[in-house]
């Protein structure tokens, strides 16, 4: 290879490198998933349509049935007629009862009273009818199980026929049927509850629903009634006992009421009353002496804190209350004099010793009315003494008088308790007679069921909406699936968050077929969306470059078909019509696509410059139509890394910097030829180039590996072939300014 010159190119070469960009490639974007679901959407509307075409099909051949509803309520509320107890009690409806009175209607024995009062063959009959194989698909039968009147699907059918009578048997089986389409249940939290009877003929729903009330709340007035009447049996022995034994107890009592009286005297009654008297008497008496020895209490406390003259309120004396109206108007005659005197002063001297007088009068009468209230207190506790004793008297005579009357009390008790125990005994029979006839159903029947209009099961328009739900939700879920499921990079914030590196820019795709058509398209409509996107590259590139140096770019991209060439032409273009010299190298020898997809001829190349025919001048075609030169191979010629060495690519970088404000490399794909890690590391600047969705990550990583592992680092990432109808990050869909 010739030798372009002396220069001291160095030996190391640093790289810009942004920081790890902090956008989480998982996040959620709700315009992203909505794009996603549109990307999909024949897969969606497909398995929604298929699915909703089965489940119409299925239906469409299944038994119809029928499903009429009655409405019982439990009436809490009772009917009083009389203050007594009912003979027969209400139910104490809660959760547990309610729950045994919905058992109670789905019984055998009311279950069978509806079906006899149908008619037993009539109902055979019907089912047996429904169940025939209906065409064209004589292999499908209802969802319900297949019926037949020869056999039962109970236990008791495989009994020896000796021991079940065939009338039996026929019962067992309609009833069976007929109970797999019975639901009693409670609506909600109410005293309401629903039959739901669901057969294969609708008058036969609802005859069977509305037996089913009927019967429940016949049985309940007749089970009442008869409990009404046993108790009332009862009740009348009861109280034909209960009076032989009052009559014999209250004879006993007074018997020995008139022993008594004869020999006692007195009756414990009169002994009594006198008591109660002489207790009451004894208490207010002790009350007097409770108040005067507290108004004594009080007027000593006054005396010893305060003095004589604070007394005065608490007694009623005219002397006190005299001397008291004395000493307050020497007070005001001492104050008066005070103005204008001192204390010293034989006038106030005079005044004060007249109060010291006065004061100690008040104290002498305050000290005697005391004295006459203990002599009060003294009297009253005489007194007090004397009720004791005829107190004491009395309670020794009621003593005796209760010890002989032992017997009285007892037999007085028992015949009490026999008195009351038959007074209630006989009002409790003359209720129970009148409660016979007004026992009444604790339910009544708010809607009887009517002949339903139309099946209830199936549901063809139903069951076809839910097929398409669930036809819906399986597409959702299979576009789901193969969305998280791709390969590739979808986003930039994506391939940022793999793997650290900035992603400067991002390149739609067009409909073109190859480089060429792209570099025409740039000229006819310079003002593309792709254009712009261009523009949008170039400007960031030329923002991360020292202003007023050359700089060199080389292209590199995992595997072939990455639109590494297409990029490499339309970024030369780009750098080009900013006024800027550049020039484009294909170092991708071995399939060379520049000159052929820009429609170039030369007589030279990069082919013959490198075995020296020619020099380097002479293998640059210069720009013309194209506004930038480009250096390539014309045609593929062989392996690069065997034919030059790094060293020798750098220098050619070098020389061409100092003639080119923008040096543009097209490398071969890192995955694909041992060239790329030789070219990697030749310019100021490596972009790495991703296909959007197509690249697969793994490759992506395992490219950056082998450029880490010779040092070489992407000053950033471009996503390449981005549709624009399909890349949420593209906000801009139809752009052109121009």
């Amino acid at each position: 290879m010739n030798t372009l010159g002396n220069e001291d190119l160095g030996t190391e070469r640093s790289y810009i490198v942004r920081p790890a960009s902090n956008a989480k490639g998982d996040e959620v974007d709700l315009s992203e998933f909505v794009h996603s679901l549109l990307r999909r959407k024949w897969l969606i509307l497909g398995c929604s349509f298929a699915v909703a075409a089965l489940f119409y099909v299925l239906t469409a051949q299944m038994t119809s049935y029928y499903t009429a509803r009655a409405t019982l309520m439990l009436d809490p509320r009772d009917t009083q007629i009389s203050t007594s107890q009912a003979l027969v009690s209400d139910l104490q409806l809660s959760n547990p009862i309610l729950d045994s009175e919905v058992a109670v209607i789905q019984s055998n024995q009311l279950l069978e009273q509806a079906i006899s009062s149908i008619g037993v063959d009539r109902i055979d009959a019907l089912y047996a009818e429904a169940n025939a194989p209906l065409p064209p698909f004589s292999w499908f039968r209802s969802q319900k199980p297949a019926y037949s009147s020869e056999t039962d699907n109970t236990a008791e059918v495989d009994a020896p026929p000796a021991l079940i009578p065939p009338e039996r048997v026929k019962m067992n089986r309609v009833s069976s049927r007929i109970r797999e389409g019975l639901s009693v249940r409670r609506v909600g939290q109410s005293y309401v509850i629903e039959i739901l009877s669901e057969t294969v003929d609708p008058q036969l729903s609802s005859l069977m629903a509305n037996n089913l009330a009927n019967g429940y709340i016949q049985q309940q007035i007749v089970n009442r009634r008869e409990a009404a009447l046993r108790a009332t049996t009862w009740l009348s022995n009861q109280v034909e006992a209960q009076r032989t034994q009052v009559e014999r107890a209250e004879a006993a009592v007074e018997d020995f009421k008139s022993a008594q009286i004869i020999s006692d005297g007195a009756s414990s009654d009169i002994v009594s009353q006198q008591m109660i008297e002489l207790n009451d008497q004894l208490a207010r008496v002790r009350a007097e002496i409770a108040a005067e020895e507290a108004q004594v209490q009080q007027i000593e406390a006054v005396l010893q804190g305060d003095g004589a003259p604070a007394v005065g309120d608490l007694l009623s004396s005219p002397l006190f209350a005299t001397l008291r109206e004395r000493r307050l108007v020497l007070l005001q005659e001492d104050a008066n004099l005070a103005t204008r005197l001192g204390e010293e002063h034989p006038e106030r001297r005079q005044i004060a010793s007249v109060i010291a007088q006065l004061d100690a009068e008040m104290t002498d009468e305050a000290r005697k009315v005391i004295e006459g209230f203990r002599n009060d207190v003294r009297i009253l506790e005489f007194r007090e003494q004397a009720l004791l004793e005829n107190v004491s008297e009395l309670e020794a005579k009621l003593a005796a008088i209760s010890r002989s009357s032992l017997e009285l009390r007892q037999l007085e008790r028992e015949a009490d308790a026999l008195r009351g125990t038959y007074e209630d005994w006989l009002a409790r029979l003359s209720e129970a007679r009148s409660q016979v006839e007004l026992q009444s159903a604790e339910a009544f029947l708010i809607n009887a069921a009517k002949i339903p209009s139309g099946p209830s099961a199936p549901r063809p328009k139903l069951l076809t909406a839910f097929g398409a739900v669930l036809g819906l939700v399986i597409g959702l879920i299979a576009a789901l699936v193969l969305e998280t499921s791709s390969h590739g990079f979808a986003r930039s914030a994506q391939l940022e968050a793999a793997h650290g590196f900035p992603v400067l820019g991002s390149l739609p795709k067009g409909n073109w077929t190859g480089p060429g058509e792209i570099f025409a398209s740039l000229a006819d409509d310079p003002y593309s969306l792709f254009s712009e996107r261009l523009r949008q590259l170039r400007e960031t590139l030329l923002s991360r470059k020292e202003s007023g140096t050359s700089h060199s770019y080389v292209l590199l991209s995992s595997v072939p078909n990455e639109g590494k060439s297409t990029a490499a032409l339309a970024l030369a273009r780009m750098f080009a019509i900013s006024n800027r010299t550049t020039i484009l190298v294909d170092l991708d020898t071995r399939q060379s696509a520049i000159y052929r997809e820009a429609n170039l001829t030369m007589e030279h190349d990069l082919g013959d410059f490198i075995a020296g025919r020619v020099s380097l001048s002479q293998a640059i075609m210069r720009g013309g139509s194209l506004n930038f030169d480009v250096l390539g191979s014309s045609s593929s010629k062989g392996i690069l890394s065997d034919a030059v060495k790094h060293s020798e690519l750098v220098e050619l970088v070098e020389t061409l910097k100092r003639h080119y404000e923008i040096v543009i490399i097209d490398a071969p794909p890192v995955l694909a030829v041992s060239d790329a890690l030789m070219v990697a590391g030749v310019a100021d600047s490596l972009l790495y180039l991703v296909r959007w969705r197509k690249t697969p990550k793994r490759a992506v990583k395992m490219g950056l590996t082998h450029l880490a592992s010779i040092g070489a680092r992407p000053e950033g990432m471009v996503l390449t072939m981005v549709s624009t109808q399909q890349d949420p990050d593209y906000y801009v869909r139809h752009y052109n300014y121009g």
